[in-house]
């Protein structure tokens, strides 16, 4: 599959694809895809070479415009639809959806790379269990699109086997919006209190927020507020703050540009779903308990998420959390069921997995990139947790 060969006779490897991606010029999770297609791009040259184009762009979002070039793939995407239609036109031989099925009846190969919807389902329902709520609740896409329905699904599943009592939303018609915000707001009033709300995504998250201060309801006193997908310029703006959960979208781009790759090689069939998960949550005020602790906790996590690669120790994580290193151990070991050392470890180990198997740094400065001081005490604490090598791990590709 592909253009010809080249190389030593016996080799197989094939000159650069030629792949047209999309350029991150939308939301803030479109620029984390495209952060991820690049640095793939950047880290496999002899393997790709990409083109960005702007999704938002007027007359420049029409694949069309890259026929000249010959592309050999394509990656789509959110908010990509229009570019979709011209594929049969350019002729390239892969596409790649991200967040979004490849369409039905096509005459093109095409895979698809999506949001592990799941696991960001079980990752709020773990996060309102751990602050010992009782009662939960889900609030979806007025719209009901396939992927809000799968985390409703998943979230209800989760908060049953947490012992909890489960409350959705049935949006009305999005055709009448202040119909729809009195009777978000009449529900939100009914629900058992205190109560932990998970929204579909941030956006939706700020209509449960706006419903709250309408109709009086003390956030996050009486109903605490969780998104998805971090989105800063909604999450900082709203009152109180939002915490959302991040789904790991750089990644997302990474498997894309890797996917189209691999069904240019003739390695990846068609029709293949691919899965990125989650990075964390960044907690913000309306989640944060009013004793304290939570927002103590809280901080120290976030700046374990944002900095555990460099060479920060307990003591620079209390101080972040504004606590005495005493205190915020008792804290989050109440609160995560682990100790702050661990959780930096668990981080600092991921970022590890993450390297061995998305570049090809040399195993011996991976520990270094990743926070570790000490590379055979890595070596030593990564076999003892994975039950292998470094070097095993990164051949086996898990």
């Amino acid at each position: 599959m592909g253009r010809e060969t080249t190389g030593k006779p016996g080799c197989h490897a094939a000159p650069p694809w030629r792949i047209v991606g999309p350029l991150g010029s939308g939301p803030e999770s479109s620029r984390r895809i495209m952060a991820g297609a690049l640095r793939y791009a950047a880290l496999n040259r002899e393997r790709v070479r990409l083109r960005l184009y702007g999704a938002f762009e007027p007359g420049f979002n029409r694949l069309l415009n890259f026929r000249s070039w010959s592309p050999d793939g394509v990656v789509l995407g959110p908010y990509t639809e229009l570019a979709a239609r011209d594929i049969p036109a350019v002729r390239c031989r892969a596409a790649v959806f991200v967040n979004a099925p490849a369409p039905s009846g096509r005459r093109f190969a095409a895979a698809s790379v999506k949001c592990d919807n799941a696991a960001v389902a079980r990752t709020a329902a773990d996060f309102f269990a751990r602050k010992k709520f009782g009662s939960f609740a889900y609030v979806g896409t007025p719209e009901r699109d396939d992927w809000s329905l799968e985390r409703e699904a998943v979230f209800l599943a989760a908060v049953a086997r947490h012992g909890g009592e489960a409350h959705v939303f049935q949006a009305p018609s999005r055709r009448d919006f202040l119909a729809a915000e009195k009777a978000l707001g009449a529900w939100l009033s009914a629900l058992p209190k205190p109560c932990g709300v998970f929204a579909a995504n941030d956006q939706r998250a700020r209509h449960v927020l706006d419903a709250c201060e309408t109709v009086g309801i003390p956030v996050p006193e009486h109903v605490q507020v969780l998104g998805v997908d971090d989105d800063e310029l909604i999450c900082n703006q709203t009152v109180p703050a939002l915490s959302s959960i991040v789904p790991d979208y750089d990644e997302g781009g990474w498997l894309a540009i890797e996917t189209a790759v691999g069904m240019l090689d003739g390695a990846v069939p068609d029709g293949t779903v691919r899965l990125f998960g989650v990075k964390g949550i960044v907690e913000r005020a309306s989640t944060q308990d009013v004793g304290g602790a939570g927002r103590m906790v809280s901080l120290a996590k976030t700046f374990i998420l944002l900095h555990a690669e460099s060479d920060i120790t307990v003591p620079d994580i209390a101080k972040a959390a504004g606590a005495s290193q005493s205190l915020l151990e008792k804290n989050f070991r109440a609160m995560t069921g682990m100790t702050v050392c661990r959780a930096l470890q668990e981080r600092r180990l991921a970022l590890v997995c993450r390297m061995l198997r998305t570049t090809n740094t040399p195993i011996a400065h991976v520990g270094a990139l990743c926070g570790f001081s000490d590379d055979l005490w890595l070596k030593r604490l990564f076999k003892r947790r994975f039950g292998r090598t470094m070097h095993d791990w990164r051949t086996h590709r898990e």
